[in-house]
């Protein structure tokens, strides 16, 4: 109940006061001289201004909404970008309240359907198009850590080869890694020297960040080898020979569909003009 409460109240009260604000402004513009309407204005940009701050502690005190943002800071973290969660979140929200009113009004004044549908569609892509891109670069950055993962994990088996422990043979490998994946592979070195008695924390912290499947196993993998006492070097090239034939199946996979999609696509060229020549004398007969 506190969710349909919350909602109602976030659509139904901004709209009923921007209405109301609206056709109050239009009333009181007719036989008023301009100090009076600059006096109403005022007033009714400090009536905004409190019911903006009523409406974002309102927004950021809901349970799920701070669920949500905490997922996103996490994204926002991850990926770097210069912003937080509360203020996308309000950017959202106040995106569909201007939405709506504009689709509203769209409806009074417009006969037809279609532009106030594509005042709302427009609308809520708009509004959360900051988010989007958001989860958008979160999942490229974690495709680009799982494609250099192998890499990592080979240059690791040849510097343990050269003589290096596996803790010396992690930051020579790292180091020597360009790429996107550098700069979290330097993170979770950091956690390496940071947690030296916890051997499995700096592996538990980098699956939380990139919680893929490839990562995930990569960590369970190292930390059951070592405290095991496995030879961590024929793990690790295991593990690397699993990854890339892993990459080469996800590879041959998506080369299958983008074929499908082709012959697909090839398909509906040829039988379109078919379909069309079929159909336009029946047109042509109902006319």
């Amino acid at each position: 109940m506190e969710f349909s409460r919350n909602s109602l109240f976030m659509l139904v009260v901004p709209l009923s006061l921007l209405f109301s604000l609206m056709l109050y402004l239009l009333l009181a513009s007719i036989g008023n001289s301009q100090t009076e309407l600059d006096r109403i204005i005022e007033s009714a940009r400090t009536a905004g201004k409190t019911f903006r701050d009523n409406s974002d502690a309102r927004i950021t005190s809901m349970s799920f909404v701070k669920a949500h943002m905490q997922k996103l800071q996490t994204a926002i973290d991850f990926i770097g970008k210069d912003t937080d969660a509360e203020a996308v979140v309000k950017t959202e929200f106040y995106g569909l309240i201007v939405t709506l009113v504009l689709t509203l009004l769209a409806l009074i004044f417009v006969g037809n359907m279609l532009i106030p549908l594509v005042i709302l569609v427009a609308g809520g892509v708009l509004s959360f198009s900051g988010e989007i891109s958001i989860w958008s670069d979160r999942d490229k950055k974690y495709k680009e850590f799982d494609k250099a993962l192998p890499e990592f994990i080979q240059r690791i088996v040849l510097s343990m080869n050269a003589g290096y422990n596996l803790d010396k043979a992690m930051k020579v490998s790292a180091r020597s890694l360009t790429g996107p994946a550098q700069p979290e592979l330097q993170r979770f070195l950091i956690d390496v020297s940071k947690f030296s008695d916890d051997i499995a924390m700096p592996y538990r912290n980098l699956s939380e960040r990139i919680p893929t499947d490839a990562c995930k196993r990569f960590c369970s993998v190292v930390i059951t080898g070592i405290r095991n006492g496995n030879p961590m070097r024929d793990v690790l090239s295991e593990e690397a020979d699993y990854l890339n034939e892993e990459q080469l199946t996800d590879l041959q996979s998506q080369g299958k569909k983008n074929e499908t999609k082709s012959t697909a696509i090839s398909t509906g060229f040829i039988f379109l003009p078919v379909i069309i020549l079929m159909i336009a004398p029946i047109v042509a007969t109902s006319l």
